[in-house]
C-alpha cells in the first residue's frame, strides 16, 4: 500500500506534470499508485523529490536497508 495519490492531491500538482518530470507515462503512474507495478529506485527517489516529501511518506510500509524495499 502507498500514499502516492494522497500526497499528489495535497501537493496541488497534476499527475500529467509529475509524469512529464519523471519521464513516465500516466498509465505507469496509475499502475504504481494502484499497486499493480513496483517503481524502480530512481522513480521513487525522483517522485519524492518532485513532491518534496520523504520516501517513507509515499511508502509508509517500506523497509530501509541499503536501499528501499517496497
Amino acid at each position: 500500500m502507498n500514499n502516492i495519490k494522497e500526497v499528489i492531491k495535497d501537493s496541488g500538482l497534476k499527475q500529467k506534470a509529475i509524469c512529464d518530470r519523471l519521464g513516465i507515462t500516466e498509465g505507469l503512474l496509475s499502475h504504481i499508485i494502484n499497486g499493480r507495478r513496483k517503481p524502480n529506485q530512481e522513480i521513487i527517489k525522483n517522485l519524492a523529490k518532485i513532491l518534496n516529501v520523504a520516501v517513507v511518506k509515499l511508502f509508509p510500509n517500506a523497509k530501509q536497508k541499503h536501499y528501499w524495499e517496497i
